[in-house]
């Protein structure tokens, strides 16, 4: 009986050893990168390389209800407009304040890409990033017509060539990064806002700053109000702190506390007497009809 439950073990970890080896070796294609993506967080945890030949091995690939194996593909084209923002209108947001470029790059992902997160969602963070290479290299070149006095027909006229300067000042830093590019031209004419718009850009980047001065402002003044009211509430708490520790060790003190005038000609008088309750004289002729004594300890 002992023998035969080895042997059923025996062969239940054959079984389990098969089946994680076969899920676990991955042959990779040389045009596209696989990934190993947690279904869990939906992060890339693993950029699968090659151990020999194509031959990569994952553990994760055994897992199939927490893990997913997906892949890339290596070359990649994308067209996008590179927009510059104006000079001294670079917190505006709208499309109309900005220089529009529209270029059409071509690159490829090398095997020292180890940005596992920009893999996500088929690559496209890794688009965004050779863009953002391509479009800081324009706003460079370009930076001469921009500032100091901004020029809308050099602008225009120099669109191409300063494509190609970026191009080739960006490559070295983008192979680095694990991308190569291959290609980036236009694919039409650079849309340049005129001086007018520039202008209007500018008076409106001004009226925005004076507006946020102002709320920064109000807001300063408000933190100072807040700041003096807490500090007064403090002060009372602090007061109010002594008081209730006076009366709490000395509770006949409550026994002597007139109030006046609470109520038009109506008096109460908390005082001390054989049954311990306070009397109630409703008027002030009843007062002078009586024969008490008052004593005020507020006056």
């Amino acid at each position: 009986m002992k023998q035969s439950l080895r042997k059923a073990i025996a062969v239940l970890v054959a079984l389990a050893a098969g089946y994680a080896l076969f899920f676990s070796i991955m042959v990779l294609d040389s045009e596209r990168v696989t990934v190993i993506q947690d279904l869990r967080s939906g992060s890339v945890v693993k950029i699968l390389r090659p151990l020999f030949w194509r031959v990569s091995l994952a553990w994760q690939g055994a897992f199939p209800w927490w893990f997913i194996v997906s892949e890339v593909p290596r070359s990649r084209a994308v067209d996008f407009q590179a927009r510059i923002a104006l000079p001294g209108c670079e917190e505006l947001k709208k499309d109309v304040y900005h220089v529009h470029v529209p270029v059409r790059l071509k690159y490829r992902i090398n095997a020292r890409f180890t940005d596992g997160a920009r893999l996500v969602g088929s690559g496209k963070g890794v688009d965004e990033l050779a863009e953002d290479y391509i479009r800081k290299g324009l706003q460079r070149e370009l930076g001469p017509y921009l500032s100091p006095v901004y020029q809308p027909e050099a602008l225009e006229a120099q669109a191409e060539g300063a494509l190609e300067s970026a191009y080739d000042t960006v490559i070295k830093d983008c192979a680095d990064r694990g991308i190569d590019l291959v290609e980036a031209k236009l694919t039409g004419a650079a849309l340049v806002p005129d001086r007018a718009l520039h202008l209007e850009a500018l008076q409106h980047a001004a009226n925005l700053r004076g507006i946020d001065n102002m709320l920064e402002k109000d807001l300063i003044e408000e933190r100072n109000r807040v700041t003096r009211q807490k500090i007064s509430n403090e002060q009372l708490y602090g007061r109010l702190g002594v008081i209730s520790k006076l009366i709490a060790a000395n509770p006949e003190l409550l026994k002597y506390i007139y109030i006046d005038k609470m109520a038009g000609n109506v008096k109460l008088i908390l005082s001390s007497d054989s049954s311990g309750v306070p009397r109630l004289l409703e008027a002030e002729k009843s007062l002078k009809k009586g024969k008490t004594k008052e004593i005020d300890n507020l006056r």
